[in-house]
Parts: C-alpha cells; structure tokens; sequence
C-alpha cells in the first residue's frame, strides 16, 4: 500500500442481525408483549431460511413487518421491544457475514486497516464485549454515521439501512463528500439507491450482502 490508512465504521446492526434477533426472540415465547399482535402459532412454524428470505426481501425496514400480525402499529410495537427487551434480542441477533470478517481486519497486525464499530448504547457495547472473536475491536459511540467522539476520517461506512443517514447534521452533510458507503443489499434500500438524496450523489455507494441469502443452517 501507499502509506494511506483506512478507518472503516461498522453499524452495530452490520456486525449483528438485529432484525434476525428480535424475531427469534418472539419465536421462542419467552416474551408475550406482542402476543395479542400476531400470530404465535405461524411464526414458531417458520423455518430459519423461510425467516432470512422474508426480513432480505421485504420493502419496509421495520422487521416486524414480515410477521404474521393481527393487528398494531408495528413502528410503536418495535420501539416498545427494543426499550424494554433489547438485550434479549442482541442474544438472538446471529453475526452478519461482516461479523466473522472484522475480526480477522481488527488485528493489530494489519497497521493500514483500523476497523470500529458504532455502537448507540452500553448494551450494544457489552454485547460485542461479550464475543471472544471481536476481542480488541476498536468501539464508538454514536446514533448516527456523524460519530464526534473521535476525530478520525471515516471511510469506508458500513450501514445496514437507509434510515441510517436520516436526520444527520446538514454540516456533516456538505462535508460527506468522496466517501465510500456500503449499504445492505436487502429490497428496502432499493428505492433510496434510486433517489436524489444528496449524500448519494456526493459519495459512492455499494451494495453488500450482510447476512446469507440461502440459511440452509440454523441462524
């Protein structure tokens, strides 16, 4: 290499399926918050891959959209599991492709790769904490890619949707220019990939695979 260093920023949820957890999480019973909701019955019937195929190709983000539901507003019913069972679903959340990758960029042996990981609270930080292969990877904090914790030039960004770069400060907007952004290949990021949004026309996107397509195994 030339010298140069590269600082890749990894999303939580692109080291750990977030989606996959908290509908295994509701699969196995042990929470009845939403049991009114949906139907109970059909999603312990649903196999690993059947589960994969539908949360790669469903058009809404919300994960909970794939279930087999009643009734509810599935936006309020997925905040109210994350505020009140998060942990228990980051136990059900399987690692992503990337996450059986990083470990092996994390090491300290490759001095032009300095791979972190963005996490939004102490449990997401615990969680990794808690995983023997991602033993020394670098961690900061942040709700967005706009992490100020540490002045270090980002590049490239892993994220798993688009609502990730909702919202962002308009300033750090006008400087994400030239940057390099790996969004998650699943069906509802398609219609950003096709948009104006700035950032997409100031940077170069790519799509990525985050998670196997086919689960012929068990998550």
């Amino acid at each position: 290499m030339d010298g140069r260093v590269l600082y890749p920023l990894f999303s939580f949820d692109t080291i750990f399926n977030t989606d996959v957890g908290i509908i295994k999480y509701l699969q196995t019973g042990n929470s009845t918050l939403l049991d009114s909701y949906y139907d109970v019955k059909q999603l312990k019937k649903m196999r690993d891959s059947q589960i994969l195929s539908l949360l790669l190709n469903r058009e809404d983000p919300n994960p909970l959209s794939i279930l087999p539901l009643i009734e509810g507003d599935i936006d309020s019913l997925y905040m109210i599991m994350f505020d009140l069972k998060k942990e228990d679903i980051l136990k059900h959340s399987a690692f992503t492709d990337l996450g059986y990758i990083i470990p092996i960029s994390a090491s300290r042996q490759f001095e032009a790769l300095i791979p972190y990981i963005r996490v939004s609270d102490e449990l997401e930080e615990k969680h990794i904490n808690s995983k023997k292969r991602l033993k020394g990877t670098r961690i900061v904090h942040g709700t967005t890619i706009d992490v100020k914790e540490k002045n270090i030039p980002f590049d490239p960004y892993y994220i798993n949707s688009y609502l990730e770069l909702n919202d962002l400060d308009p300033t750090f907007v006008d400087k994400l220019v030239g940057k390099n952004i790996y969004i998650s290949s699943a069906k509802y990021n398609e219609a950003f990939k096709n948009s104006n949004n700035k950032i997409l026309k100031n940077n170069g996107f790519t799509s990525v695979d985050l998670w196997k397509k086919k689960g012929t195994g068990q998550i």
